[in-house]
């Protein structure tokens, strides 16, 4: 009888190979003999965690290079999708320092706007002063009797005041 047996080391590495004594082969690889494979003598402990039996060598070395196949699909797999995450982390990564930009400017906008709405609000206080100061100077002047046309040039100056606040708000 022949076998294909699948070890495991303690880091979850898989060691799969073919035997026609699989109890000497086992302690072979376990006790990391002269005759245990290479990659099995680097320091980590195995243990058997599968086995299949065949008739002949021929079919179990068949059915060895079959699992390995599978495996080494999985591990293209597995690479394929390591690299793509590794992509998809650099496109965060850009994404998010994009995000942080555009906050930057949204902030450095909105500070912009605070400070024309600041500047705005003080525009109109200092023409409501003026439009005040004028009312007045147009009362002062009617009671002064003074010449119509001093009354109308304050008076269009009192419209143009307003007329710049109104626009402002």
């Amino acid at each position: 009888m022949f076998y294909v047996y699948i070890l495991r080391s303690s880091t979850n590495d898989l060691y799969i190979g073919q035997t026609n004594d699989l109890l000497s082969r086992e302690v072979q690889q376990i006790t990391k003999s002269s005759k245990a494979a290479k990659f099995i003598k680097d320091g980590k402990e195995f243990k058997l965690v599968y086995k299949e039996e065949y008739p002949t060598r021929l079919k179990a070395i068949h059915r060895e290079k079959q699992i390995q196949g599978h495996q080494q699909g999985e591990e293209s797999v597995h690479h394929e999708l390591t690299h793509k995450i590794g992509r998809l982390e650099t496109k965060l990564s850009r994404y998010l320092q994009t995000q942080e930009a555009r906050k930057g400017r949204i902030q450095e906008l909105e500070d912009k706007i605070r400070s024309k709405f600041e500047t705005k609000r003080e525009k109109i206080t200092a023409l409501k002063e003026d439009l005040q100061k004028l009312m007045k100077l147009y009362n002062a002047t009617k009671k002064a009797k003074a010449p119509k046309t001093h009354l109308l040039r304050v008076a269009k100056r009192i419209e143009q005041v307003k007329n710049k606040i109104s626009l402002l708000r």
